[in-house]
């Protein structure tokens, strides 16, 4: 019994950090998508129509809150893994001091 909780935190720990991670990425990506949220050359005759380029416009608007949204939650859950990852490798070696005392 006792180790296996640490295998569990370990693993917890470890996706914590890789979620952490990929959070880490989406501000750099966010500030271009933002940018080139006011450049819909790329979309030819249908970037020049302004009821296009304003629906456009908004619909990325919307998406780039929605990004903010996920890495703001991404953070959180991060955070929530990594401190029950804590919290199980505690357990972990209370366990074995009580193994090794043989209270258990």
């Amino acid at each position: 019994m006792a180790g296996d909780l640490h295998t569990e935190a370990a693993s917890m720990t470890a996706a914590a950090t890789n979620l952490r991670n990929a959070t880490h990425k989406l501000p750099k990506a966010l500030s271009a998508f933002r940018a080139a949220a006011g450049d819909l050359s790329a979309f030819g005759a249908l970037g020049s129509l302004t009821s296009a380029t304003h629906t456009v416009g908004h619909a990325m608007d919307q998406l780039g809150d929605a990004v903010e949204a996920l890495q703001s939650e991404w953070g959180s859950e991060a955070t929530a893994i990594g401190d029950i990852g804590t919290l199980l490798d505690e357990v972990d070696k209370l366990i074995a001091e009580q193994l090794g005392k043989g209270k258990v």
